[in-house]
């Protein structure tokens, strides 16, 4: 009997291992190269409308918003409403599924890395954004009259000042009956503010228009223009920061120029040395998983066959074997979940230095909504053998309790003939 459970005990640890194993590449295949799985994550942590919702609200992001919208004040609630109209959130999904379809491709065919996104739409509708609130602004604000040519200049000098400086609208608008013979000098302080080449098509285009309304003798509409052309060149110009650096190529086609932002060739070429340990284990696991399947149900077979002749223990041994390789695997990613999510959120600390705080939340809850659906790859198939292994233990009390009941029952009474 020694050698028996010997033996037995062997093919338990076996059962164990092979458990360990199948979870282990289960993982690897259901997860880190399944594509609806870095899509539930994102989903699971809503990133799409945060993106908008916490993002865009994020005082420390305001600064980088307000840039774009070249200074001018617009409510943060009516920049989340706008935008979401202009750039959609399904947009946004579109172009990250994308991006997860090229890594999971690059990680379980091989296919060529290439985590570029069209940013076109999104640099457009920031930029008619922009120009739209601008022209609004600009329209509503106040005109006051001067009482004097002296205090008109004063004003004038102001407005020239904020636009010359920051490029922001000014928060009033002088306006005063201006003498034709000095017309062409106000046109001309207000074409320096547009920081427009003299003599282009653009130049003489707007100093025209400020002729036309200051011959109607609205000097208001002047200013409007020249405030709105001082504007849209800062906001392009903050858009052409977007647009012109490392992480930004133009790709010009049929269809017209393309801003594409992506990690720059030295970055994707670190990625992918990065991924390709992941790719190494999927190769694995095409072949492994199986193989520590088939161990672990040939070991509990081995176990039932081992001691086929007593009715309790055929079941209990792979019963008992099962509940443990199940059990250990629970508690093993029970214990190991908090240090792995908490060495997630120290690397998106060290690598989101510097974001917004709202950002970097939301970078912290896709890593753990990440680690939570590794986690269930684990956890889902560690309770099923804990379950399988709980009704083997079951059937095998009941199996030890009948084969008790038979072995203590009186032989039947044969009575004796009598003489």
């Amino acid at each position: 009997m020694g050698g028996k459970k010997a033996l037995g005990a062997l093919l338990a640890l076996t059962l164990v291992a092979g458990f360990a194993g199948f979870v282990a590449m289960h993982a690897v295949e259901a997860r880190l190269v399944d594509q609806s799985y870095y899509q539930e994550a994102l989903a699971d942590s809503h990133v799409y409308d945060r993106l908008y919702d916490d993002l865009l609200m994020d005082p420390a992001f305001a600064p980088q918003v307000d840039a774009l919208l070249g200074g001018i004040d617009v409510p943060r609630d009516k920049v989340v409403v706008t935008l979401k109209e202009l750039i959609k959130p399904e947009y946004l999904r579109t172009i990250v599924d994308a991006i997860v379809g090229q890594l999971v491709g690059y990680l379980k065919d091989g296919q060529k890395l290439d985590l570029t996104l069209d940013i076109t739409p999104i640099v457009q509708g920031l930029h008619d954004f922009a120009i739209n609130a601008t022209t609004e602004l600009l329209k509503q604000l106040p005109v006051q009259e001067a009482a004097s040519g002296e205090e008109f200049v004063a004003e004038f000098q102001k407005v020239l000042a904020v636009l010359g400086q920051d490029g922001m609208p000014p928060s009033a608008i002088p306006s005063f009956p201006i003498p034709p013979e000095d017309h062409e000098t106000v046109i001309g302080l207000l074409m320096q503010s547009t920081k427009l080449e003299p003599g282009s098509q653009d130049y003489e285009s707007i100093a025209g228009a400020m002729r036309e309304q200051l011959g109607q003798n609205n000097v208001a509409n002047a200013i409007r223009m020249a405030a709105l052309v001082t504007i849209e060149g800062l906001i392009q110009d903050k858009i052409r920061e977007i647009s012109e650096n490392r992480f930004v190529r133009k790709l010009e086609n049929e269809t017209g120029v393309h801003l594409m932002f992506g990690p720059t060739p030295a970055q994707n070429a670190k990625l992918e040395s990065k991924l390709e340990i992941i790719q190494s284990l999927d190769a694995t696991a095409t072949w492994l998983r199986p193989v520590c399947a088939a161990v672990v149900v040939l070991s509990a077979l081995g176990l039932f066959f081992l001691f086929r002749d007593d009715r309790r223990r055929r079941l209990l041994w792979p019963g008992s074997a099962l509940l443990i390789a199940g059990a250990a695997g629970f508690l093993a990613w029970a214990a190991a979940r908090g240090t792995i999510v908490e060495r997630a959120v120290d690397l998106v600390d060290s690598q989101a230095s510097g974001l917004p705080p709202s950002l970097q939340k939301i970078m912290k809850d896709v890593a753990e909504k990440s680690i939570d659906g590794v986690g269930t790859a684990i956890v889902i198939p560690a309770l099923g053998i804990i379950v399988v292994g709980i009704v083997l233990m079951v059937l095998a009390r009941r199996a030890g309790k009948q084969a008790a009941r038979a072995g203590g029952a009186l032989p039947p009474v044969v009575p004796t003939p009598t003489a």
